[in-house]
């Protein structure tokens, strides 16, 4: 799990240089180590089978204060700062420890990877960070890939230990868009379709209860969710455009009823008050937290000519030539068929179905976006190769409230990984051997 941060890294470097230094006991604690009769360095501190020397562990602890911010050095007492970096070093011991236990493996080419991300968030080449890093913390290519590479090590023994105990739910999510909306005062388009209940005792109202559902669910059906249709059909049935209303400031009930709905959906149950049973419609949201995110979405079909690296000039001249069939009158699909180089699409004439804008190469998008319909573009190029292009259909979609969902996800499943990480590495201390000299 790589950080992209800098400073983060600055400070996980702390943890990681001369420890990997500690060394092996041959057998039990031991107070020294020794070259005859002389003494080399004291063992300051012991971790199941591995020593750190005093002289690395000072080190270690110097190499820490030096780069805590003066803000939160002053928020710290010493003991507060040196119990912190004590506990950090053997946690990493511990999951050096635990990760060799589980034989984890990181290759070269996930090491580069992440050097690039890095850098990537940084705006930097890779060499360009390794000379950043060279100059602010004094460490070389070698040392920078080590750290890199122990930092993966943790995420994937992360994902190994605890992984499979982290399950969001969509209760948890829906729960989330819920408190951010109410926090937020999202508005919000709400019909009602109200049936007030019937004055008779609780047993003859259950006993009504499943028949007056039916109804409703059959008159919603008839007028396709249309509730005022629906309320006209139903005896004593209320109905009422409640309008554009403020989520924060609506009753508890509608509101856990409501927000987790689309626009266009109605509630599944009803909600209950002193008035009767509300069934209420979605009209119309806004995405909470998030902003709008709407994309162009599109029918299309395209043929496809890969670029010959060997005679690329030849693969231009290919797709004029098919592009000049295509407007004397050839069959897209059919030419789709033969010529396309895209297995999927041309077995089906070169049809892609429906296209998101932000799922498909740049390029690709903006011909599909400006595009007439039912015209075919002039050939253009993506890193796929040359396209022809054909728009049957277009539409915006709003996908603000996926957007916002798969946010809330992602962070909910940080917390949960961080909060079981938290529990793995405490019950970790728990059954090993610590000694502090």
């Amino acid at each position: 799990m790589v950080k992209n941060s800098l400073c983060y890294l600055y400070l996980s470097l702390l943890l990681t240089i001369n420890v990997a230094q500690a060394q092996e006991l041959q057998f039990g604690p031991q107070t020294s180590i020794q070259t005859g009769a002389q003494i080399v360095d004291d063992v300051a501190l012991i971790v199941n089978h591995q020593a750190l020397s005093r002289s690395q562990l000072n080190k270690e602890i110097a190499q820490f204060e030096a780069q805590i911010p003066p803000e939160l050095a002053a928020q710290m007492s010493p003991d507060m700062r040196q119990k912190m970096i004590l506990d950090g070093i053997i946690d990493r011991l511990l999951i050096k420890q635990a990760t060799k236990d589980a034989a984890v493996k990181v290759t070269d080419a996930e090491i580069n990877a992440a050097i690039a991300e890095v850098a990537g968030k940084n705006r930097l080449t890779p060499e360009q960070l390794m000379s950043k890093i060279a100059m602010e913390t004094g460490m070389d290519a070698k040392a920078y890939r080590a750290v890199i590479a122990e930092q993966i090590t943790m995420g994937q023994l992360q994902e190994r230990i605890v992984g499979e105990e982290v399950r969001i739910s969509q209760q948890q999510i829906a729960n989330q868009v819920a408190q951010i909306a109410r926090q937020e005062g999202s508005s919000i388009h709400l019909q009602d379709l109200l049936l007030p209940l019937a004055d008779e005792n609780p047993m003859e109202r259950g006993k009504n209860l499943n028949k007056t559902l039916a109804e409703i669910s059959a008159a919603l059906k008839q007028s396709h969710n249309d509730l005022q249709i629906a309320a006209a059909a139903i005896p004593n049935a209320r109905f009422n455009d409640l309008g554009t209303v403020n989520i924060g400031q609506i009753p508890q009930r509608f509101a856990n009823a409501v927000i987790n709905l689309q626009s266009g959906q109605i509630t599944p149950e009803p909600v209950v008050d002193a008035d009767g049973m509300h069934f209420l419609k979605v009209v119309d949201k806004t995405a909470e937290g998030a902003g709008k995110y709407v994309v162009a979405n599109a029918r299309a079909s395209h043929i496809l000519l890969k670029t010959n690296p060997k005679n690329p000039a030849m693969t231009k001249t290919q797709i004029d030539q098919i592009y000049a069939a295509l407007k004397s009158g050839a069959d897209f699909a059919k030419i789709a068929a033969r010529y396309s180089q895209d297995p999927k699409s041309a077995v089906v004439g070169g049809d892609l179905g429906w296209v998101s804008a932000d799922m498909v190469d740049p390029n690709f998008a903006k011909q599909m976006i400006e595009a007439p319909i039912g015209q075919i573009t002039a050939p253009f190029e993506t890193n796929f190769g040359w396209h022809i292009l054909l728009v049957k259909e277009r539409h915006n979609i709003d996908r603000s409230d996926a957007m916002l969902r798969a946010k809330i996800r992602e962070q909910l499943a940080q917390m949960a990984m961080r909060d079981a990480w938290e529990k793995y590495l405490i019950e970790l201390r728990k059954n090993a051997y610590i000694e502090l000299k």
